[in-house]
């Protein structure tokens, strides 16, 4: 072999010395299990040496063992309050929804009637104060098919205004309601729930006494004006167990029938004309004893 195939096979040798290195370092820098691959989760206390060589931010620290802010994996600065944020925007939404619910009656009146009943109606409430602070709630018997416009007629005689009942309507203080047609209404908590149809004949009035007794216990008020059959009396039985107060029509009623019958129970307080009633609703009202 002469000199001159000597050196270039000793060139070749050296470039492939030097060759091996830098491919073992470019398969580490390529392969995914490398080890000295950066891992983009730190410990807490590599994300405060990050932050003290100058890095702008590491996200996803995972606090070390008994750090602070444990258990706020993932979460990026500034985001931690997130939740409880939403939580306090839900809780002021709802305090703002309570705030805008109409404030209960001090007194819901519960108003039953038929035959001869209207004039009644209309008699008290233009005797009545339309600043009581009580909810009125009127009970007549139409029959089964009719179309009622008692709330429309009772509108003309109180500037109170004047409702027909409907489910989940809240009862307000300064205002009637009226019963629909063949139908039965209860009172739970500060709301109405409507039955259609009615349970059976003309017993509407001893339903809405009832529940009105349970709902309002002694701020439950009964009144009984003309109309036929003994429909309320048991209803202000009910409201006198509880405490509350009941009235009824005296001779001035038309159909004597259902403010006898109230009558006759022993639970009312009071026998008066609707005028009469209406002026001691309002001495009731301004906490004056009857």
């Amino acid at each position: 072999m002469t000199l001159t195939a000597s050196c270039r096979n000793l060139i070749k040798l050296n470039r492939f010395i030097w060759s091996v290195p830098i491919a073992i370092g470019v398969f580490r820098l390529l392969s995914p299990n490398a080890s000295c691959r950066t891992s983009t989760i730190a410990t807490g206390e590599e994300a405060s040496d990050a932050k003290r060589a100058g890095y702008a931010r590491v996200i996803g620290v995972v606090p070390s063992s008994g750090s602070p802010g444990e258990g706020t994996r993932g979460v990026e600065p500034g985001r931690a309050g997130g939740a409880m944020d939403h939580r306090g925007e839900g809780e002021a939404a709802a305090a703002a929804a309570e705030s805008m619910t109409p404030p209960p009656p001090n007194f819901i009146v519960g108003i039953g009637g038929s035959a001869g009943g209207l004039p009644a109606y209309v008699s008290f409430l233009e005797a009545l104060s339309i600043h009581t602070g009580m909810a009125f709630v009127i009970v007549y018997h139409f029959p089964p098919t009719a179309k009622s416009q008692l709330a429309n007629i009772l509108s003309k005689h109180t500037k109170m205004p004047v409702l027909d009942v409907s489910t989940a309507m809240h009862i307000q203080a300064d205002h009637v309601y009226v019963c629909p047609p063949n139908s039965d209404i209860f009172i739970e908590g500060n709301t109405f729930r409507v039955a259609t149809p009615r349970v059976k004949g003309n017993t509407q009035v001893d339903v809405l006494f009832s529940s009105l007794a349970l709902a309002m216990g002694h701020r439950a008020i009964g009144i009984i004006f003309s109309g036929y059959c003994g429909d309320g009396a048991e209803g202000c039985r009910v409201i006198k167990a509880k405490g509350g107060t009941n009235f009824a029509q005296d001779q001035s009623a038309e159909v004597s029938s259902m403010p006898q019958s109230a009558q006759q129970t022993g639970c009312v307080d009071f026998v008066l004309s609707p005028e009469k009633i209406a002026e001691r609703l309002l001495k009731l009202a301004k906490g004056d004893v009857l």
